[in-house]
């Protein structure tokens, strides 16, 4: 009988440590990863599919591995002051070890100080300010910087016998970024840029627009942060009567539905792509959950890619070095032909996507390899 009770005790004994032992092994395993992008005001439009395509990697993952990642998401409304108060409160109170955001640069130019302060790693998805290039060992990106956008376009406009360029830019710091590189690599010789700013938010373009045409360029450049200020514009060029010959940047170009919508005003219209491979066999799992998911295509190709890279790239480097923000910034700078929907991804040692834009152009309502 004592014989009997102690093999009993002896089974829960072990019953219970098992039990306890897989308790604190799933705990162990679970990661949280904070997100920050717009998912209000104007750079919702982008935020609320990338928080789609995010939430889409974190369920594959959840489901492939041992590991369990559990998403926070905050809104950065594309404001440096918005970004802010998210990365406190996702550092603070979350307790986070790495970020990935922001979708705006000034939401990562935000963040990075108070990321930095807590040794906490900022991973951006779409970020591509030349500011943020070797501003912190404790941020990385995987999107081309900025200046590759303002350099390919540059020398499109050389290429077509452009001399005289007009901008209407928003004011924002990588449309900024944009028009400053551009202008680092168009002006040389004869050539000449003229520019009018714009705040977000703007709804009447024909003043600027008038003044403009009446510069006589050879092209205007819709230098917008977003689709919804450019199709304003678009619009108001049509009742101007004014059809000058365009060029975009790829917050433009990366609407499909802008694109198609605009096809006559964009007609041949010069812009630039981070190219997407649909073939890509990661590019085809997020194409394939997503229109599973959501029973429509996936918008934005070029950020969404990147967006869905970056979850999984969180995901190899905490299997590599641990769940430790010091550590995935220092191991993220030794990133080299990192199998990704965007391609081979190589990270250097200021933190940027080595590789960059190409040149494209647009003809009925598409964009064309030039």
């Amino acid at each position: 009988m004592k014989r009997a009770i102690l093999l009993l005790l002896v089974v829960m004994f072990c019953t219970l440590f098992v039990l306890y032992r897989k308790d604190n092994l799933n705990q162990a395993q679970e990661i949280k990863i904070g997100f920050i992008m717009p998912l209000t005001s104007e750079g919702a439009i982008y935020g609320e599919p990338l928080k789609r395509v995010s939430e889409i990697a974190i369920r594959q993952i959840n489901v492939q591995s041992n590991v369990k990642i559990v998403g926070i998401f905050e809104d950065g409304k594309c404001s440096g002051e918005a970004a802010a108060r998210s990365a406190k409160k996702l550092i603070e109170v979350d307790k986070v070890q790495v970020i990935i955001g922001g979708v705006c640069s000034s939401e990562s130019l935000a963040i990075l100080p108070i990321a930095e302060n807590a040794k906490v790693a900022v991973l951006s998805p779409s970020s591509n300010s030349m500011d943020l290039s070797g501003k912190s060992n404790f941020f990385f990106r995987i999107y081309p910087t900025v200046k590759e956008e303002g350099k390919v376009l540059a020398q499109l406009a050389s290429e077509n016998n452009i001399k005289k360029v007009a901008f209407l830019s928003e004011e924002d710091n990588f449309t900024n970024g944009v028009e400053n590189s551009f202008k680092t690599f168009f002006l040389h010789g004869d050539s000449v840029v003229i520019s009018e700013k714009y705040k977000a938010g703007t709804r009447d373009f024909k003043t600027q627009l008038i003044k403009l045409k009446g510069d006589e360029p050879d092209a205007l450049f819709v230098n917008s942060l977003n689709p919804a200020s450019a199709e304003i514009i678009f619009n108001q060029l049509h009742i101007l009567n004014w059809k000058p010959k365009i060029i975009v940047g790829t917050p433009v170009s990366g609407d499909s539905n802008i694109v198609s919508k605009y096809k006559d005003i964009l007609d041949g219209a010069l812009t630039d792509e981070f190219a997407v491979d649909v073939h890509n066999h990661r590019m085809i799992e997020l194409v394939n959950a997503y229109k599973d998911s959501y029973k429509s295509s996936v918008p934005y190709l070029s950020f969404a890619q990147t967006q869905y890279d970056a979850v999984f790239l969180t995901k190899y480097l905490v299997d590599k070095v641990g769940y430790n923000g010091e550590k995935i910034s220092t191991a993220s700078r030794s990133i080299k032909d990192w199998d990704g929907a965007s391609g081979n991804i190589n990270i250097d040692i200021n933190g940027d996507r080595e590789g960059g834009t190409v040149p494209r152009i647009i003809r009925n309502g598409k964009l064309e390899s030039i």
